[in-house]
């Protein structure tokens, strides 16, 4: 993990990690960036070749955020998440919600979107992953609680 107070030089480290970790052949790990809003390059930022034009977003950098995100919207499982554990809630509804979310995200996300749907063990990591980073944020208070237990199935 790095750190930078400059949004545009994250923007070029996660740029720069992702290139490494393609060029060397790893698969099962990726680089992750933070930051708020939207970072666009300008004709006067130095070495911008390939930067210009686009504009860059965290949830548009980590797509496993927007799927993870996508799926923390699906009550019924949330609250299969929330009242089981993992291994029983990664049997209920969560794989048919990661795979919907992957399919609302296909614009941004078609390279992810035909590897997480062609192979299954990729399908079950990617899940996992998600999985993961919905239970660190609920533990974390980022996510609702759901109702209160007198009111859960």
């Amino acid at each position: 993990m790095a750190v930078d107070a400059i949004c545009k030089e994250a923007v070029r480290y996660k740029l720069g990690f992702d290139k490494y970790i393609t060029q060397r052949g790893y698969s099962g790990i990726s680089a992750m960036v933070a930051f708020s809003g939207e970072v666009e390059f300008s004709a006067q930022d130095p070495n911008v070749e390939g930067l210009l034009g686009d504009k860059f977003t965290e949830g548009g950098m980590n797509p496993g955020l927007t799927i993870t995100n996508k799926v923390s919207e699906n009550e019924a499982v949330m609250h299969q998440i929330r009242n089981n554990s993992a291994k029983q809630a990664l049997l209920g509804d969560f794989a048919s919600a990661v795979d919907s979310a992957v399919m609302e995200s296909a614009d941004a996300h078609q390279n992810q979107m035909n590897q997480v749907l062609s192979n299954k063990n990729v399908a079950a990591d990617f899940g996992r992953i998600v999985f993961d980073l919905l239970v660190a944020q609920m533990k974390a208070g980022q996510l609702d609680k759901g109702p209160p237990s007198s009111q859960r199935r």
